[in-house]
This record gives structure tokens, C-alpha cells and sequence, in this order.
């Protein structure tokens, strides 16, 4: 396993004050060109991009991950079907929209287990309802799983999801400028967002973890998918590329009605009025977090080392300005002090 020396350090202008060893508290933790991914990346698209065949009409959603990726997805989702929603409602998000560079390479080992559980669910529902059991995939959800392959079987236009840096997003995307688009949400929810997914997802090992330890790991870059200031540069940088709408979480929050819109029209797209009300309304925080197709809590409540009490929701609670009730004084006035290093002259700005 590669050392975690090699993690970005801001180019050593910041003295290093977490431990090497809290990076890789789960096996399959691994560091690509310096780079921290977790488990579920596959390593295969990461060193070759041109593992991912794209088509000419293929639709990405790319987010740093907790930055809108899932809310983003379904509104895309529902603008390219016009405001029908009858998937929406039935079929796994993930199964309509994988995620490229997914791939559990257990569920690929144990396929037979969750073909007996698929099979006892429909069989017996009521004793698998309440059971650790009722949180493991569905076939089709299993299948999923493998983004690369799943995303083979999908009719055109694909919606397909990533949270790559551009470094690594797939060369024929970017080729066949396939639409792209792009959502960045200000680093501070978004640290506090992905704090609390890293204590819900078992993969991460980070149940016991505090949030001093996580602000640590994510201002040195050394959480799932790196630096968050690297991959927005680099998104934000391609902002006035064709096949490129660079988006702003807050934006969506506060004027959802004008971004249905913008995407509408940068897909080319043509919807009615009450089209777009009908798919801001599907797509409200309330409305989401209610549908099992859309919301994974399912698939993340097997993290019972957590307790009932502090045990959060997959979808929690999508505000702006979440950050200031878990920030303390000096964290707030180190990040500032970071962001002010990081972003200058890239005329990007934020609310916060």
C-alpha cells in the first residue's frame, strides 16, 4: 500500500498535524497520483481514460462529493424525461444514474448471497422488513454497483454521475463533448456534509470519528477524492468550455425555478411552465428525502456502530450556512485564512 506521505500538503506550506495512519482505517483505502480514494473507486478508470466508452449524448453530473450530486441528478433526470417521474418514483437513482467510477469488488464475490436475500425479500418481506438484512442491495441496485458495466446496459441518452477530478474524467467525454454539469457547494457545509456521511457509510471506518479530526483530514486534502479546493479550481477553470454549465449549490437552493431553466436550455431542452413546477416541486428537499428511490438511507442504516441518537440520514438536511454550529472560533478563522491562500485570483466566490 502506497504511504500516506504522498497525500497533497498544499505544497508544504502547511506542517502536517494528522496522523499518517488515520487515512486508512478500512481496507482497499488507496492514494492515486496523490489522491486519496476509498474502496468503491475503480482503480481501472483512474489509470486508464479511456476505459469509459461514452456516447455522443451521454449527460454527466460531476459534484465534489455532498455538494448537491444526488438533488442535481434528479432534477437533470426529470428534465430530460420532461417532467415524467414514473421512473423516478420506482427505480433506484443509482440504477438510472450510475456512478462511473463505481465498483465494490465485494459484491462481485458474494453475488449469490444477494440473489438469496433479493429472492427472500420477495418471499417472506415482513421478517426481512425490520432485519439487517433489508439494507443490502437489490438485484438490480447489486448490478448497479459496477458503474461501468452497468452503465452499458442503459438506453440513450445516459444520465451517468462522477465525482472525478477533471484529471481523471474519462477522455471521450471530453472528446465528444458530451454535457457536462458541473455543481460546487461553498467547502464549509460541504465539510460538515461529508463529515457526517464519513460516520454513516460503514466503508469509511469513521463511526468513532470526531469532527476535529475530520476538519483536520479534509483541510489537508486527505479525505475520498482529495482536495476540495483542487477539484473546483480545475472544474472552474473549464466553466466556459461548450459542453460545460458550472453550477452553484446555493444558486439551486435559492432559485430552483431558474436553474431547471438554465439546465433546460443548456441541454437543449424545451419544457412548459408547469413542467418546470412540477419538477421543482419533485425536486425539493422534502419531496426527495420521502422517496426510497432517491433517498439511500436503506443502504447506509447497516452502520450500527453508530448510535440511534446520532445516526443521520443518507439525505440530512441540504441547508446553506449548516457549517457555523459545528465550526469552532479558531477553525473558522484557520479556514478563512486557507481559503483566502487557495482561491486567490480565481474570481470564484461563495455564500456562505
Amino acid at each position: 500500500m502506497q504511504s500516506s506521505v504522498d497525500v497533497l500538503s498544499y505544497r508544504d506550506k502547511r506542517i502536517m498535524s494528522v496522523e499518517q495512519t488515520e487515512l486508512f482505517r478500512t481496507p482497499g483505502q488507496f492514494i492515486f497520483k496523490g489522491v486519496p480514494f476509498t474502496y468503491f473507486v475503480n482503480r481501472r478508470v483512474l489509470e486508464s481514460k479511456e476505459i469509459v466508452q461514452c456516447r455522443q449524448d451521454d449527460v454527466f453530473v460531476v459534484t465534489y462529493p455532498k455538494s448537491g450530486t444526488t438533488w442535481t441528478t434528479e432534477m437533470v433526470s426529470l428534465i430530460l424525461n420532461k417532467g415524467n417521474d414514473e421512473a423516478n418514483r420506482v427505480v433506484n437513482q443509482l440504477v438510472r444514474s450510475p456512478m462511473v467510477e463505481m465498483y465494490v469488488e465485494s459484491i462481485e464475490k458474494w453475488k449469490w448471497l444477494f440473489c438469496l436475500v433479493s429472492f427472500l425479500k420477495q418471499l417472506v418481506p415482513k421478517f426481512i422488513t425490520n432485519s439487517v438484512l433489508s439494507a443490502l442491495p437489490e438485484s438490480r441496485e447489486m448490478s448497479a454497483l459496477n458503474g461501468l458495466q452497468h452503465m452499458e446496459t442503459l438506453p440513450s441518452p445516459r444520465l451517468l454521475k462522477s465525482h472525478l477530478p477533471y484529471k481523471f474524467f474519462p477522455d471521450e467525454a471530453l472528446k465528444k463533448k458530451c454535457k457536462i454539469v458541473y455543481v460546487a457547494r461553498n467547502p464549509k457545509d460541504t465539510a460538515v456534509s461529508y463529515y457526517h456521511f464519513y460516520k454513516l457509510s460503514p466503508g469509511y471506518g469513521f463511526a468513532d470519528g470526531t469532527w476535529d479530526l475530520f476538519f483536520d483530514l479534509f483541510t489537508h486534502g486527505r479525505v475520498d477524492y482529495g482536495d476540495w479546493f483542487d477539484h473546483v479550481l480545475e472544474w472552474w477553470g473549464h466553466r466556459n468550455d461548450d459542453n460545460v454549465l458550472f453550477l452553484k449549490y446555493e444558486d439551486i437552493k435559492k432559485n430552483p425555478r431558474d436553474i431547471v431553466k438554465t439546465i433546460a436550455n443548456f441541454l437543449n431542452v424545451t419544457l412548459t411552465e408547469n413542467t418546470i413546477e412540477k419538477i421543482v416541486e419533485c425536486c425539493s428537499f422534502e419531496r426527495m428525502k420521502a422517496n426510497p428511490a432517491v433517498n439511500m438511507d436503506r443502504m447506509f442504516k447497516p452502520n450500527y456502530t453508530i448510535s440511534p441518537t446520532e445516526r443521520n440520514s443518507f439525505m440530512r438536511k441540504g441547508v446553506v450556512g449548516g457549517w457555523r454550529k459545528h465550526f469552532t472560533v479558531s477553525q473558522n478563522t484557520e479556514f478563512d485564512s486557507l481559503y483566502q491562500e487557495r482561491m486567490v485570483g480565481s474570481d470564484l466566490e461563495f455564500e456562505w
